[in-house]
């Protein structure tokens, strides 16, 4: 089962405010729709009917022209796109990813060795089952859930997990649990020096997004970290922000 993450922020927001009553009752089932269906924030318009029932809308056109107009949806070929729904929500990828590691702890979990059957007594159906989802809970998926109960150290740069999160505040502001997983998930798969240069980058472009950081990271491994492609021209605001960070990297 997929959860519907809502900033504690949510209520404050201006494009909430703007939206109205109806248009955030909607915008809220447009997001359960979205993570019930693992669907990355998409909405075709074929579930719009559905939508619109659920959420009691009295006037969906109007309801929609609103959300639209305010932000929160973004229309794309055959329907709608939640704007910045992955930046609080996990992606179908990283969902099924940890269905099937809780599936597989489950299954070892509940398997008892006959060398352990000779020292201990079987264990009650109840108590298995709790053993898997224990299990299951604090190994869902290969790197450590935020917060971490350890700092590992990258041991060729000595940068931590936690010099990584602290560069990342320092350009992005608040590290929450969703971007928290990402990150982790990022420093595995990752040189920590490429993450710590990626976020200068996203501050030298003023766009303070793991998104636009992320997508530095997937071009730098898809066409090399040296590739000659010309970054977009900062201007000058944009190289004050990346000089203020660079004194709190260093």
């Amino acid at each position: 089962m997929a959860w519907t993450r809502i900033d504690d922020n949510f209520k404050n927001n201006i494009k909430v405010r703007k939206a109205g009553g109806d248009g955030v009752l909607l915008y809220l089932y447009g997001l359960i729709h979205c993570n019930t269906n693992l669907t990355d924030g998409y909405i075709d318009e074929v579930y719009l009917p559905q939508l619109f029932a659920d959420a009691f809308c009295k006037r969906p056109k109007t309801t929609v022209e609103k959300l639209l107009e305010v932000g929160l949806w973004i229309k794309v070929d055959g329907g709608y796109q939640v704007n910045d729904f992955l930046e609080y929500n996990l992606t179908k990828a990283e969902i099924e990813k940890r269905r099937q590691a809780k599936v597989k702890a489950g299954r070892k979990g509940g398997l008892i060795s006959s060398e352990s059957k000779q020292k201990t007594e079987s264990i009650p159906d109840a108590q298995a089952s709790a053993q898997a989802d224990a299990q299951a809970k604090f190994n869902p998926i290969t790197h450590n859930p935020f917060p971490l109960p350890d700092n590992p150290k990258d041991t060729t740069t000595g940068t931590s997990f936690s010099d990584v999160a602290k560069a990342y505040e320092d350009v992005c502001g608040v590290l929450n649990s969703v971007t928290a997983d990402k990150l982790k998930l990022a420093y595995s798969e990752y040189e920590p020096s490429w993450i710590m240069d990626a976020l200068k980058e996203t501050a030298v472009q003023n766009k303070r997004s793991w998104a636009y950081t992320e997508a530095i990271l997937k071009r730098w491994q898809k066409e090399g970290r040296n590739s000659k492609r010309a970054p977009v021209k900062a201007d000058e605001r944009s190289a004050d922000t990346f000089r203020q960070y660079r004194k709190v990297a260093q």
